[in-house]
């Protein structure tokens, strides 16, 4: 993957909205679109294979709207600039991890003083438990 073609990309074919944000701020939020909204087409994305760009599609499902776009907000700062390059960031960074290739995990097996310890902590928890049990008279310790 070649990530400054994906960033180049991202900012070519990037589909802002702005709205008002939540949260603090006082009157500045009644009154300014800080809120970024961006849309990014996954099947125009340049800088990843074709097996790669599957992958995205496939982590990143519950993020695509119904037209095939990812879908990222901002609404972090109060200046809209500022959330503009934070929802371009999450975004590249999205999509870097989504497609990097996870490697399998390979079964281990415990090794032989693992295996020790834990039969020392059975038998030690048996004799705990052994103790518990009702009181006899014939025993004489």
């Amino acid at each position: 993957m070649d990530r400054e073609l994906l960033r180049e990309s991202v900012l070519r074919e990037m589909r802002l909205t702005f709205s008002r944000s939540s949260g603090a701020g006082g009157q500045n939020v009644n009154k300014v679109n800080s809120k970024v909204t961006l849309f990014l087409p996954l099947e125009s994305l340049e800088g990843l294979t074709d097996g790669e760009r599957e992958q995205v599609r496939a982590r990143l499902s519950g993020r695509l709207n119904e037209r095939g776009e990812l879908v990222i907000q901002a609404e972090e700062d109060r200046s809209q600039l500022r959330n503009r390059s934070l929802a371009v960031d999450r975004l590249c960074a999205l999509v870097t991890e989504a497609a990097r290739i996870s490697r399998k995990r390979r079964p281990t097996r415990p090794g032989r003083a693992a295996r020790e310890i834990r039969m020392a902590e059975k038998r030690k928890r048996k004799e705990v438990k052994s103790l518990r049990g009702p009181v006899s008279r014939d025993r004489s310790d």
